[in-house]
């Protein structure tokens, strides 16, 4: 379901960029965010908005762009689970979610928000409240929807609902920083997905990565290339269940090292998409800088990486810029 998928912290609208256009901002005048500009990656991940105020304890511990939109989670240090989520998407309204039971679902109009019309999707303590505490929703400039989901029953309150809405500061226009460089990404791509977190603790540790390319014209599902950093063990790959051993395609937990790659452990596997027959295959580097790297491949990039030494070619190629977020870049492709 799109609330599931939102409060885990998947990935909303993300381009190549290479200059800036104007988007409203809080009040609907214009600000500067980001202009599509095919073969080039720049900022890869413009923050459209970002939290002006939150609940004590609360930090912003996500922050994602993809084909669906936008998404910025916040929370207390180290929560894995729970905490809000804010989900920006354009266009018409976003249908409004079934209730418990596959009930139809409904919005509830309340007071604006900063002169802009705004709904209750689901009321602190009313109905379907028992799944999700709260949800809020505004449009925050002519066709754009600002979404708030709230996780945690302690700050689902009415008042605390509103004035996080009321603080959110849109058009920002400002790019996320990551911990990485990756040389020789392959050109000629869009950028599908993109986020980088952090565990809210101590600056530039606890980081976790995703960059995600697709052809331009195309999905990521059947010829894209992604690139995972994760401070924790990463899960099997999507494709993995199907039967097999480790290192053939089989379920195995996170990965069974069956390869080594600059002297670490590795889990090498070819892969085959069960939905369209595309070829390609996933790299797991274990422990690199505390991170487990992984590089899926399929198809079209798969191919186009092939020239330039494929996975492994394009891991040797992965610069870790360290723990001072200073030293950090906002286009890590290049």
């Amino acid at each position: 379901r799109r609330r599931a998928a939102a409060a885990a912290g998947g990935a909303a609208l993300v381009v190549a960029v290479a200059g800036v256009s104007a988007v409203p901002g809080r009040d609907g005048r214009q600000a500067q965010a980001v202009q599509a500009a095919p073969q080039v990656y720049g900022a890869v991940l413009v923050k459209d908005a970002v939290f002006g105020w939150l609940p004590s304890g609360y930090t912003t511990l996500r922050v994602a762009q993809g084909d669906d939109g936008y998404t910025l989670t916040a929370g207390r240090p180290g929560q894995k689970a729970g905490g809000l989520t804010l989900q920006l998407t354009e266009g018409a309204e976003p249908p409004v979610p079934n209730l418990p039971g596959k009930r139809p679902g409904h919005t509830t109009p309340t007071a604006p928000v900063n002169g802009r019309p705004a709904s209750w999707v689901i009321k602190p303590g009313a109905d379907g409240s028992e799944q999700v505490p709260a949800e809020f929703r505004w449009r925050y400039a002519d066709r754009r929807w600002a979404e708030l989901m709230i996780a945690e029953r302690g700050v689902a309150t009415e008042a605390t609902v509103r004035r996080i809405a009321e603080n959110v500061r849109f058009g920002a226009g400002r790019a996320a920083a990551f911990p990485v460089r990756i040389g020789g990404a392959p050109s000629g791509m869009r950028i599908a997905r993109a986020w980088v977190g952090w565990d809210g603790r101590t600056p530039g540790k606890g980081t976790d990565v995703e960059l995600s390319l697709a052809p331009r014209h195309g999905t990521f599902d059947g010829d894209g290339l992604s690139l995972s950093f994760s401070p924790e063990a990463l899960p099997a790959p999507s494709w993995a269940g199907q039967g097999g051993q480790p290192g053939e395609g089989g379920q195995a937990g996170k990965g069974a090292p069956n390869a080594k790659v600059g002297g670490r452990l590795a889990d090498e596997r070819p892969l085959t998409d069960p939905a369209t027959g595309n070829q390609g295959g996933t790299l797991t580097v274990f422990g690199w800088h505390g991170f487990d790297v992984r590089i899926e491949a399929r198809g079209q990039a798969a191919r186009t990486l092939a020239a330039s030494g494929g996975a492994r070619g394009l891991f040797e190629r992965i610069t870790y810029l360290g723990d001072d977020q200073a030293k950090w870049t906002t286009a890590p492709l290049g």
